[in-house]
């Protein structure tokens, strides 16, 4: 996670099956991750976004979900508002 003002960034890494990683607890995060299946879908395109940015924050998540390639930078508000708030949840 890159940090906003004042907050140092953060790096890890999860592994689901097998689980581990470098997150504090992998398993508690892979249960409540794999419960979220479309959470790194495609957004749709042409659709109205709040112009809301809450600080300067984003999760960087780069590797391999349910079998798709994922590399995407979710800041923390616009279209990603929703997606933030799920990663939110499970890794603070």
């Amino acid at each position: 996670m890159s940090a906003g003002k004042g907050t140092a960034a953060k790096r890890w890494t999860l592994y689901c099956n097998p689980i581990g990683g470098t997150y504090p607890d992998p398993a508690a995060a892979c249960s409540r991750l794999l419960k979220l299946r479309t959470i790194f879908a495609p957004s749709p395109v042409h659709i109205m976004c709040p112009m809301i940015m809450a600080d300067a924050s984003s999760y960087i998540v780069s590797g391999t979900f349910l079998g798709q390639k994922v590399h995407e930078t979710i800041p923390d508000g616009g279209c990603f508002l929703s997606k933030w708030h799920e990663l939110r949840a499970i890794f603070n």
